[in-house]
């Protein structure tokens, strides 16, 4: 009776994995299809090129990943292009994937989305968004689509490359019309309200000391929470042992001293090695609570003087 027993559990076992077998094959059937059209349907938008990986997972279910690239694209390509994104990879066999998918142009990234649930009207609404802070700052705007946080952020908005002389002004009354929005500039990224006019001048004088945002060499960011600042700098040749042997150890001496002249009630400096070698942080004027990080803390606070203070300010 036992083994009777055994040998229905056996075939049961069997036919339900077969079965799950069975519909992971009809998935990727289903899958290749779906891409295949939106291959053909974004090269006719502008003659987007895109490549795609379905990977089968140990559930059963498909992990997909979409790359498209593209010589150029206009605002309304761009548009055309997410619109068509959205409802392929909204529904069907890809709402039980992980599905990914972005668009490129060679000066970067303008488009990624890891969720597809944003409805027409919003994606075009975030779109017109992107358009117009691109338009203000002087480089094409980006979107990035995921699911929301808890805090309920799952959209960013920014540029795709830093620009000589932004309209703060203009970009400050889009902010102001979206509040509850993330956002990321070269160099500058903030949740919500937009930075005072001091934070957004500290950008302008600090991409004219060192390039903003991702470079080759150089990694340099403004970070506003609230009232809290800081601004990192991120270089190949920084030894936190010895930060003054690095050789952009002058133009961080001139950044430091920009934060330190802040009157914000909180702001920290660091000037980390990049990849694995280390971050070294200071603060300037009074802080409530601090955390000395590293013992690169206490190293950069002496090469810096001037009231720098090791650690970071909560």
């Amino acid at each position: 009776m036992e083994q009777k027993r055994v040998a229905i559990a056996l075939i049961a076992l069997l036919a339900l994995t077969g079965c799950t077998e069975i519909g992971s094959l009809a998935d990727k059937a289903q899958i290749d299809l779906a891409l295949q059209n939106l291959t053909t349907e974004l090269d006719q938008v502008a003659g987007i090129d895109t490549q795609y990986t379905a990977e089968l997972q140990g559930d059963f279910s498909y992990q997909v990943e979409v790359h498209a690239t593209a010589p150029e694209l206009d605002t309304e390509q761009l548009a055309a292009a997410a619109l068509l994104v959205r409802a392929e990879l909204s529904s069907g066999v890809f709402e039980r994937s992980a599905v990914s998918f972005d668009l490129s142009v060679p000066e970067g990234g303008l488009l990624s989305m890891t969720s597809f649930t944003i409805t027409e009207a919003d994606l075009r609404d975030k779109l017109a968004l992107a358009s117009a802070v691109g338009e203000a700052y002087g480089s094409p705007g980006t979107i990035s689509i995921q699911e929301a946080d808890e805090f309920g952020n799952g959209i960013m908005v920014g540029v795709l490359s830093a620009a000589s002389s932004p309209d703060w002004d203009a970009i400050r009354a889009l902010v102001r019309e979206n509040p509850q929005q993330y956002w990321a500039f070269p160099g500058l990224s903030f949740d919500g309200a937009m930075p005072p006019r001091e934070i957004t001048e500290l950008v302008d004088a600090i991409g004219g000391i060192l390039p903003l945002g991702f470079t080759a060499d150089v990694y340099t960011s403004v970070d506003w929470y609230g009232k809290s600042l800081t601004v990192t700098i991120t270089a190949q040749d920084v030894d936190i042992t010895d930060p003054t042997a690095s050789t952009i150890w002058p133009q961080a001496q001139q950044v430091a001293a920009l934060v330190a002249a802040l009157p914000a009630a909180s702001r920290s400096f660091m000037f980390n090695g990049d990849g694995n070698q280390g971050t070294a942080t200071v603060f300037f004027g009074e802080c409530a609570q601090s955390a000395v990080l590293s013992d690169g803390d206490a190293v950069l606070a002496t090469a810096l003087g001037s009231g720098a203070q090791p650690g970071l300010c909560a």
